[in-house]
């Protein structure tokens, strides 16, 4: 079955495209914002994903998180949709090894507080997802909550939220100087220094600031506490357009898609499976078959091997030629690794090892 589009049900609008009986090890995902929707927000994005020669073709699945964001009678709050965020990640990205997530806004706040909820789970399951999550791009965040930057316009703001608190406390919770989003910060701060003092995972953040974004406008975004700890991008564009990429020569979708591209591709399946049983077999070699005396050289090439598994992108059954990482070739009826376009004889030799161990 090939990857498709298709809707998930018993949510608001959520969809995703994938094989759901052939997971992809990458999963990108999308988080709306405020009065926003899983195919409105993004309107060409996920598309222009999907390109050929994006880079996107092989390895990758894509979901866009839908939620209720209403403005009245509104029974949300930032602790039922981080929930909502939870259920959804875990039954997207159960399978995925590697996770990014793209948000907007609202959706941003949310995905900030979802890693503070998996990071401080009791649940092994729930810490596994959080260390699975690699990067998380914000569009238009307002990480120290929205409001007109103007003073009088930022009054009437507040009069409205205050007014409106009974009927949406969303909206109250997400305001300029909110209590909520800012411990928010405090918790996420201190996991920063915990974590990186034990060299302990912890995703990469990017910002993307609209130079005309008055909901989001950048003192809201990085404010205070946030410009030593995360990066950001100030691109072209308001609050509601940044999210909607024209084509692939928009900056925050070229940004975006470079940095993702960054982590490196993965095997296709038939590659994988090549390799997984390419590794168990170098598990089983004797250490001198390995090129090297002692243990070293069984690490080196194991090493090596697992390497290869995780970034190598794509594999030519027909030609056996890895446009990425190791070229794999027959000759004489037995398939072999050689070392990697550019490798030096030195690097080359855990690979040819394999062969000259065979009996």
């Amino acid at each position: 079955m090939a990857k498709n589009w298709f809707p998930i049900a018993g949510t608001s609008g959520s969809f995703a495209f994938a094989d759901p009986g052939s997971p992809e090890p990458n999963l990108i995902v999308f988080a709306h914002g405020y009065s926003g929707d899983p195919d409105g927000t993004w309107e060409r994005f996920p598309n222009l994903i999907l390109q050929h020669g994006q880079g996107f073709e092989q390895g990758y699945q894509l979901a866009s998180f839908g939620y209720d964001t209403r403005k009245v009678a509104n029974r949300e709050d930032l602790d039922s949709l981080t929930d909502l965020f939870k259920t959804f990640l875990k039954t997207q990205g159960n399978k995925a090894e590697n996770i990014f997530i793209i948000a907007h806004s609202l959706g941003g706040l949310l995905a900030r507080r979802l890693l503070l909820v998996l990071h401080d789970s009791q649940w092994e399951e729930e810490r596994q997802l959080y260390g699975r999550i690699q990067q998380l791009h914000f569009l238009g965040v307002p990480h120290h909550g929205a409001a007109p930057p103007q003073k009088a316009a930022a009054n009437i703001a507040k009069v409205v939220a205050t007014v409106t608190k009974p009927i949406n406390y969303l909206a109250w919770q997400i305001r300029k100087d909110s209590k909520e989003l800012a411990a928010t910060l405090d918790r996420w701060l201190a996991i920063i220094t915990e974590d990186s003092e034990q060299g302990s995972h912890l995703p990469t953040i990017f910002n993307y600031v609209g130079h005309r974004d008055w909901v989001a406008p950048l003192t809201q975004v990085m404010g205070d506490l946030l410009w030593t700890k995360e990066r950001y991008d100030l691109v072209s564009g308001s609050h509601s357009a940044i999210p909607k990429p024209a084509n692939t020569t928009d900056e925050a979708y070229k940004l975006i898609r470079d940095a993702i591209l960054k982590i490196g591709p993965v095997p296709d399946k038939a590659t994988r499976r090549y390799l997984e049983a390419l590794f168990t077999h170098c598990q089983s070699l004797p250490l001198t078959a390995m090129g090297q005396s002692g243990g070293g050289g069984e690490d080196m090439l194991l090493e090596d091997v697992y390497i290869e598994m995780n970034t190598t992108a794509l594999f030519d059954p027909n030609t056996g030629h890895l446009v990425h990482g190791a070229d794999l070739q027959a000759s004489d009826g037995e398939r072999r690794l050689r070392g990697r376009t550019g490798d030096t004889p030195e690097n080359v030799e855990p690979y040819m090892a394999l062969k000259a161990a065979r009996p």
